[in-house]
């Protein structure tokens, strides 16, 4: 009998293992198509690319590599913080990093009192389901660290902060005009349908989070600091568009055809009727209403999967974008290089 007891434990543990590995591989091979995304694609922040490919040279280079130290600063030079970036050539400047863009994505981050302002604003519009009044304060920071990410990545915190400006000094207008008090349908001024998704689409991702705690009995905290964790790495990665205004959003971007939902969750647990229920009003755009372009959609979409998504460990997608600004620097470097031997300059 002990023999036997000790094969089927033997046994069950093998299994374990086995399950173990499949899940690594699993995140592995979800991380890698993560990594190669659009929304991946505009990596980390030039210095912080620069620190990988700095400790890989010096790992990786011999004892004479202060000898050659020239060589290296000419097909290796260290990034400035208007360094371009990607094969577009656009820079943190033109991307809206150190603008009103970033100033306000921070502002929602962290719960400032104009942020909270344009949050209140734009629920009006959008409605509050009552699941969204679950989970205390800790998921009401989730959802604000959640659309943070999204508002970067959209391009679309001006354009909703632009909008909201606007909607404030029609009613004051009013009231100065009227001497008194305003009818809210008179004085209202609607969000575009841009940033009617991407406030829903941050609904979304905090309801499906419920549902995972209702069926998976998790707490509250743990999936506050999940969605907290892939925020702060999304908001740690350089936009890949532009900030979208008014001004800037072309003809095509405005339409009053239905938009198709956006894509599910990537969690097989979650039905896709959930999906298509909480995106219901939001797939429409009224008359002239700026809405996103397919690159933003694209963005947006990719977004909320990674959220709704069962990954917990971000390790391996840090460290494949490590990699991928490693390679890309190293090749980079080589064609440098040739052309010093060629040219000498």
């Amino acid at each position: 009998w002990n023999d036997n007891d000790d094969g089927g434990g033997d046994k069950d543990e093998d299994e374990e293992d086995e399950d173990g590995s499949r899940r690594q591989e699993a995140a592995a091979r979800e991380a890698a198509g993560l990594v190669q995304s659009r929304l991946f694609s505009g990596g980390l922040p030039p210095m912080d690319q620069w620190e990988a490919i700095d400790s890989t040279i010096t790992l990786y280079t011999p004892t004479s590599a202060s000898r050659d130290a020239w060589w290296y600063e000419l097909t290796l030079p260290k990034p400035s913080p208007d360094h371009s970036i990607g094969s577009s050539g656009e820079t943190p400047r033109t991307l809206g990093l150190g603008s009103e863009q970033e100033a306000f994505v921070a502002e929602v981050f962290s719960g400032a009192t104009r942020a909270l302002a344009v949050d209140t604003w734009v629920l009006k519009h959008t409605g509050v389901s009552f699941s969204l009044r679950l989970g205390g304060e800790c998921m009401q920071v989730a959802r604000r660290s959640v659309l943070a990410a999204l508002l970067k990545h959209t391009g679309v915190g001006v354009l909703v902060l632009h909008q909201w400006e606007a909607a404030e000094a029609r009613a004051e207008t009013l009231k100065a005009t009227k001497g008194g008090a305003v009818d809210d349908d008179e004085a209202v001024v609607r969000p575009d349908d841009a940033v009617i998704r991407v406030w829903k689409g941050a609904q979304r991702v905090v309801e499906m989070m419920i549902q995972r705690k209702q069926t998976e009995g998790v707490t509250y905290p743990y999936l506050a600091d999940l969605l907290e964790r892939k925020a702060r790495l999304l908001l740690r990665l350089l936009p890949t568009v532009a900030p979208l205004t008014a001004a800037s959003a072309e003809s095509p971007s405005r339409s009053t055809t239905p938009r198709s939902p956006l894509k599910g969750p990537l969690s097989p647990r979650s039905p896709a009727k959930d999906s298509s229920a909480s995106l219901g009003s939001i797939t429409s755009a009224g008359s002239g209403s700026i809405t996103l372009d397919a690159p933003r959609a694209e963005l947006l979409s990719q977004a909320l999967r990674f959220f709704e998504s069962p990954l917990k460990d971000l390790h391996p997608i840090t460290h494949g974008l490590k990699l991928a600004a490693v390679a890309a620097a190293l090749r980079l470097a080589g064609f440098r290089a040739i052309a010093l031997i060629l040219t000498g300059s």
